[in-house]
């Protein structure tokens, strides 16, 4: 099974569009939201990551936008597709996310 690893160096701007994106070994594309949030998950793989936490570091990757819980719900959303066969992200509820390696 192909490693999704992702380097955060790997942007490229995109010629259409006002959005970077990066590519991982599977193929799939992620937005920079959607990467900010998948190499946190990943840094942090098999613990808990407060929504605070992701809230904080999608603030400060952006110049412009401060994210809100339901923009970072459908970015989870978007990511666990995205990963969907390699990576598992769970709900803690109350509290954020956790991801873990599917075997």
């Amino acid at each position: 099974m192909a490693s999704l690893e992702l380097d955060m160096n790997a942007y490229n701007k995109n010629a259409h569009q006002d959005t970077y994106v990066a590519r991982n070994v599977g193929g799939s594309v992620l937005s920079l939201q959607q990467a900010v949030i998948f190499e946190l998950l990943n840094r942090c793989i098999g613990e808990p990551v407060p929504v605070d936490t992701i809230i904080a570091v999608l603030s400060a990757a952006s110049d412009n936008e401060c994210p809100t819980v339901g923009s970072i719900k459908v970015q989870i959303h978007r990511v666990r597709k995205k990963v969907a066969g390699h990576y598992k992200i769970n709900t803690i509820w109350g509290s954020g996310y956790q991801m873990h390696r599917v075997r």
